[in-house]
């Protein structure tokens, strides 16, 4: 692999610093003698939520259909699981750590399934609408909500919020550690009670800032490591994140091909044209090899004996193959690398070496922006954000209004944000709102939607949508 012997010392001290993390935020004996150490248990609290199942009815690339077989974010999250757990193990025996990621694996596979948790309906349309709804409230944002769900949304135990998971488990789902900025004067504009808002993309909400940070550092440390180890971008958040990244390049695409949304030689030109410059055309060429090699294995399966193959079954496994092989060439081109102190910034990171792609860097994000550039040219998928726009739009304005926000669960309502008789908490009352909407499947929020405003308020949409698939 090449790898240096800096690299895997920086693996190895990012790797022992975590055992400091083996805390949860509030002590409590329940009691149990099952043998299950504390990841075990963080695992289990995660995959029996009621946020985890609710997954398999949001978007991931393609719309929400009974009956069709293309992957959701619960799907998704399993496979992301799958891949961390993969890399996880290369990079400890690369490293010669071979206890490494053993009884521990649960920590980021319980990350990985955690990732997308606080994904509201209809993916980022439902997210950017809820943070137009609350961006001068604390702002809105899926990697933020996920982990609000873990430690204040979801339960264990009746007199203490959150899952109480242990301070690496969570840890591991924080991407971004910082917090969301608080409102600025603008001194240009005339009135001064106007405000502009920064509105970075991804963030921690205030309160889970600062209780997060203040646990880390209420840890006693041995002079062996470094403090800056502990705090997020862990080890733990840089494989699931890394394994995330690996899952959108791979599992999209097949799921776009295997739709006839996107045709094969549109993406290889997407890739080209990206990738057409001297330093990036190898990388190309080297998907073009991974293509060819698929459709290979994939024509002497089909066959059968025939000279004609099954194009059906030549189409399943070769995308299948494909899939297969962008995943594993992707996950052994995993390292520790230096960061530059342009990816410090973007990734608000403390850290002087994160995972990254050693060689296909570029090509990771070529597949990425092919993905993204494709989705958006397809009829279906456009409308169906656009109607998960209006929908969730059209519920947080339902749910602020006292008539229809009866309808929501206790916790919830009105009177949950009471700060005496005739006076409640705006703010507070929009982030319950905002709490209720993001937890909604997505045929859950249009149901819901067509309760309030009417069984066809939706149909021009819908017709629409059934028009194009």
């Amino acid at each position: 692999m090449g790898c240096s012997s800096e690299e895997h010392l920086q693996f190895r001290r990012q790797y022992e610093a975590l055992d400091c993390l083996d805390v949860r935020m509030h002590e409590h004996d329940d009691q149990r003698s099952d043998k299950r150490d504390n990841f075990q248990r963080d695992y289990a609290r995660i995959l029996y939520s009621d946020s985890f199942r609710r997954l398999e009815g949001k978007m991931q690339l393609l719309d929400v259909v009974p009956g069709a077989y293309h992957r959701n974010r619960l799907t998704h999250s399993l496979e992301v699981s799958q891949i961390a757990r993969s890399i996880a193990r290369i990079l400890s025996d690369e490293a010669g750590l071979r206890e490494a990621y053993t009884y521990d694996a649960f920590v980021i596979e319980a990350g990985a399934l955690a990732h997308d948790i606080g994904n509201p309906p209809f993916g980022h349309k439902g997210e950017e609408a809820l943070q137009l709804k609350v961006s001068s409230n604390g702002g809105f944002e899926g990697n933020a909500q996920g982990y609000r769900i873990l430690t204040h949304l979801e339960t264990k135990y009746p007199n203490k919020r959150g899952l109480n998971l242990t301070l690496r488990t969570l840890s591991s789902v924080v991407k971004y550690f910082r917090p969301y900025p608080q409102k600025k004067v603008d001194l240009k504009q005339r009135n001064a009670q106007e405000v502009s808002i920064e509105q970075p993309t991804k963030f921690l909400y205030e309160d889970d800032y600062r209780s997060l940070a203040k646990a880390i550092d209420a840890i006693d440390l041995p002079q062996s490591i470094d403090p800056c180890h502990l705090r997020p971008r862990t080890l733990d958040a840089q494989i699931v994140d890394i394994a995330d990244e690996i899952a959108y390049c791979a599992h999209d695409l097949e799921d776009g091909l295997k739709r006839g949304h996107f045709q094969l030689s549109i993406v290889m030109y997407y890739l080209k044209e990206q990738l057409r410059h001297n330093d990036t055309h190898s990388l190309y060429r080297r998907f073009a090899g991974w293509v060819e090699k698929s459709q290979r294995f994939a024509f002497s399966l089909s066959t059968k004996g025939e000279k004609i193959p099954d194009t059906e079954r030549f189409r399943d496994i070769f995308l299948k193959e494909l899939t297969s092989n962008i995943v594993h060439e992707l996950s052994i081109d995993v390292a520790m690398l230096p960061l530059s102190a342009e990816e410090k910034v973007r990734k608000h990171s403390i850290n002087d070496y994160e995972l990254g792609f050693r060689t296909l860097g570029p090509l990771v994000r070529a597949l990425k922006r092919t993905n993204v550039k494709l989705s958006e040219e397809v009829p279906t998928i456009y409308i169906y954000e656009q109607l998960g726009k209006k929908v969730v739009d059209g519920l947080f304005e339902a749910f602020m209004n006292e008539q229809w926000n009866r309808l929501l669960p206790t916790s919830y309502r009105r009177d949950a944000t009471l700060i005496d008789e005739n006076t409640y908490d705006e703010t507070k009352r929009k982030r319950h709102v905002a709490d209720y909407v993001a937890g909604m499947t997505d045929p859950f929020a249009i149901q819901t939607y067509q309760k309030i405003y009417g069984p066809s308020s939706l149909d021009y949409l819908l017709k629409q949508a059934g028009e194009f698939s």
